[in-house]
């Protein structure tokens, strides 16, 4: 049987691993409204959480779970009025 005279690609510009990657890099898309208190909140919930681990406290651990449970619902509040929510 003769082969194709195109083989398929599995790596390139055009491969759906490619694709993928650029519905996640998509240069176009701006920042988030909430996004510098997203930050924010990590960073606290990192040294929060460090702190726990090191004083081996789970209730302190579980605060920095807690916080970061907060940066990530951040994600679903409506935009305010006028603006677009960008997803």
């Amino acid at each position: 049987m003769p082969h194709s005279a195109t083989p398929a690609r599995t790596w390139g510009p055009f491969s759906s691993r490619s694709r993928a990657r650029a519905v996640l890099l998509d240069r176009d898309r701006r920042a988030g409204k909430y996004l510098e208190w997203k930050v924010r909140l990590f960073a606290v919930a990192a040294v929060v959480g460090l702190g726990g681990i090191y004083v081996e406290s789970r209730w302190v651990t579980g605060v920095a779970i807690v916080i970061l449970t907060g940066a990530l619902l951040l994600r679903w509040l409506p935009a305010g009025a006028g603006e677009t929510e960008e997803d």
